[in-house]
């Protein structure tokens, strides 16, 4: 993480960077994951880009970095960008303009190293399709009417025909004639009917519909249902006759692996007005992706962790006690992230703590007394607290303490001028022997950034500001370095390896706000705050499972949250050393440390959220569950940034749709409330895939209906 002196400050992270020390890169399978069999206009782009999926040939995982090239090799065209790398998901995309030819068109992809054969997509150019007349011209839900015209397509799999954007079941298909069932959920009114080849629509034709009762959701105020087979997402309809009702309503990508965003469109009947659009989420700071990269790295080293922890026991009792003004070489990353020689000594020694400054500080920066003060807070309470709650770090260097390295090497690594700033990182190729990671210093190491009042090594930096920055930092550091030693032939996925770090920081503040000093509690806890108002104010753009860049600021403050949740419902504190000290990993780790299925645990999230951000409500949640319970986020989001910015559209019961792009793992909100009188029919919902079709391949759709009042 980052840490600005705005608030925005972070100790590091990183996304996807090769290691010379590294393996050779692997065979691979391509296989297509989306955008297959798609039709289009001859001379436009296609609505959804071809994507593929990069696998290990013999373990079957995602590959990163793998270079793939894409060539149209029948139907002219083209493709942008012709070459594409996998992201940490092992997936790469294009994106393909038919040519001005009508007819079949047919990428390839390719990558190096490739075994079996290539990735296809086929994708065709189409007229436009006309309706000419709907025999008869009206009628009920559930009956079969004729639209005859043109263009239409001879497969019925390929056609749709929506009536006010509901689609009806096709019985039969030609190029002039489509036989479709009115749909069970069409309102009584004059409905605007399209016919679809793929993306590709018509016209619409008026057509006299006459709906039918169905049967409505049974649910009381503070109770939520959950929703997933397709058919009943498609028609459903909520209670009618309740004045002033309000619902809640959580469209939801609950799929458990980081694969693609899930297209979705909402209706209602009588409908709901779009929400507002939802800005994007920021690009990855640049101390974040340091991070990351360094993380990425660390998953080939793991296994090698355990085996030097095993070939330095008892090293300890041959190891002499550090004294102030000791040197030591050391080697460290530099602004161009390669490993360095330094020369450092020793200038603090506490009961958990051996510090180091580099021989090359610039002067004017800590005395002796900070520098005690650092030995001091990692004994007290970071060291305690982080091992009370997520284990025992290692101890293969044998010294009993966990070296802090003040080096201006870690000031290099921001460039002049950035907004936030790398105040220090763990790096896991300490922990593995050299023939591994040739860099390794071979035992528990923090690097630091140190003041620069000159700013010779990069922007001035203050002592104070350094002070500030790198204290929580030190216990979100040592929960990684606890987490790499734990898991000895595995690593988490990132996204949960982040959040339990960030709740480090979070644990270490409950610690001195339950000894009263309200200051250190405020600064090791701020920055979960900031950015978990990030995320809500772009809760529907966010995703909880993404491992590669963008890992924003947004994703982070959301894993926090959703980390915070889970402690207060099962298992307090010991559930953060179940989920660091256990070889499972991402949403796996969690279903299993919490008894809960992952779709159940997205959705209670969720309404937690919403009930967390009312000042207060005349319907107490049934469910304890859809509360924060005894660790409430309200105040911490009032007190730092002064809102609770959670992003909720505003779905009236009239006529309209919704449409997005749900990342996996990512939930939108919609209110819907009901009018004042008693009199209105159940009205119809609807849930779907873009243009009212079926969801994306792989997806897991969810809708939560939560009665709100």
């Amino acid at each position: 993480m980052k840490r600005t002196i705005l608030g925005l400050c972070t100790g590091l992270l990183l996304v996807s960077c090769r290691d010379a020390t590294g393996p050779q890169a692997p065979s691979v399978e391509l296989s297509v994951v989306s955008g297959d069999q798609q039709f289009g206009l001859a001379g436009s782009e296609l609505t959804e880009p071809l994507q593929v999926l990069v696998v290990n040939a013999s373990t079957d995982k995602p590959v990163e970095d793998v270079t793939v090239t894409w060539q149209v090799t029948s139907g002219g065209g083209n493709v942008t960008p012709a070459t594409a790398t996998t992201d940490e998901s092992g997936i790469a995309e294009t994106r393909l303009r038919l040519g001005s030819s009508l007819g079949s068109y047919v990428v390839k992809a390719t990558a190096p190293r490739q075994v079996g054969t290539a990735a296809g997509f086929s994708a065709e150019a189409v007229l436009r399709p006309e309706i000419q007349s709907i025999t008869p011209a009206g009628g009920a839900a559930g009956q079969t009417v004729v639209i005859t015209g043109a263009n239409f397509h001879n497969r019925a799999e390929y056609d749709a025909v929506r009536f006010d954007r509901i689609r009806g079941r096709i019985v039969s298909a030609t190029s002039t004639r489509i036989e479709v069932v009115v749909p069970g959920c069409v309102p009584t009114r004059t409905v605007a009917v399209d016919v679809l080849v793929g993306s590709v629509t018509s016209a619409t034709t008026p057509f006299a519909a006459v709906g039918v009762p169905g049967t409505a959701l049974t649910i009381q105020p503070g109770q939520a249902i959950f929703l997933s087979a397709p058919a009943e997402l498609a028609c459903l309809r909520l209670p009618g006759g309740i004045p002033s009702a309000r619902y809640l309503l959580l469209p939801q990508n609950a799929t458990r692996i980081y694969r693609g965003e899930m297209p979705f469109e909402l209706g209602s009947y009588p409908g709901i007005a779009p929400a507002a659009a939802i800005p994007p989420a920021a690009d990855v700071p640049s101390a974040d992706a340091f991070e990351l990269r360094l993380r990425a790295r660390e998953r080939a080293w793991v296994g090698a962790a355990a085996e030097l922890r095993a070939a330095t026991a008892g090293l300890a009792a041959q190891v002499a006690e550090p004294q102030v003004g000791d040197q030591r070489a050391f080697k460290v990353l530099n602004s161009e992230q390669k490993s360095v020689s330094i020369t450092a000594e020793v200038v603090a020694v506490s009961t958990r703590a051996l510090i180091y400054q580099d021989l090359a500080a610039p002067t004017g920066g800590f005395t002796a007394t900070d520098f005690t003060r650092f030995g001091e807070l990692l004994d007290d309470p970071i060291y305690d607290t982080d091992v009370a709650v997520f284990g025992a770090p290692s101890d293969i260097d044998g010294n009993g303490r966990i070296i802090i390295l003040f080096t201006p090497r870690v000031n290099a690594l921001t460039e002049k001028g950035d907004a936030s700033f790398i105040a220090g990182y763990f790096y896991g190729c300490d922990l593995v022997d050299k023939s591994r990671c040739a860099d390794s210093n071979r035992g528990e190491i923090f690097y630091s950034l140190v003041p620069d009042p000159q700013g010779k090594f990069g922007d001035v930096r203050s002592s104070s500001t350094v002070l500030r920055a790198v204290q929580p930092v030190l216990a979100h550091e040592l929960q990684h370095m606890i987490n790499f030693s734990a898991r000895n032939q595995s690593l988490d996925a990132l996204w949960l390896s982040e959040a339990l770090a960030h709740t480090a920081e979070d644990v270490v503040g409950e610690v001195f706000a339950q000894r009263g000093d309200a200051v250190p509690a405020r600064e090791f806890q701020r920055t979960n705050y900031s950015r978990a108002s990030r995320f809500l104010s772009s809760i529907g753009s966010t995703s909880l499972l993404a491992e590669e860049a963008p890992g924003t600021l947004e994703l982070r403050g959301g894993v926090f949250l959703f980390l915070r949740y889970l402690r207060a419902h099962y298992g307090g504190n010991e559930l953060l050393r179940k989920l660091t000290r256990t070889q499972l990993t991402s949403t796996q780790n969690v279903t299993a440390q919490t008894g809960q299925a992952w779709d159940r645990l997205l959705g209670d999230f969720g309404i937690a959220l919403y009930n967390s951000s009312l000042a207060g409500t005349s319907v107490p949640p049934l469910d304890q569950r859809h509360t924060f319970g005894d660790l409430p986020i309200r105040p911490g989001l009032l007190s730092e940034v002064g809102t609770f910015p959670l992003a909720v559209g505003v779905l009236p019961f009239t006529d309209g749709a919704s449409s997005g792009r749900l990342p996996p793992g990512a939930s939108s909100m919609f209110l819907a409330t009901a009018p004042v009188t008693s009199t209105y029919a159940p009205p119809g919902l609807m849930f779907t895939g873009a243009l009212g079709g079926p969801f994306a391949a792989g997806s897991v759709p969810q809708l939560v209906v939560y009665r709100a009042r």
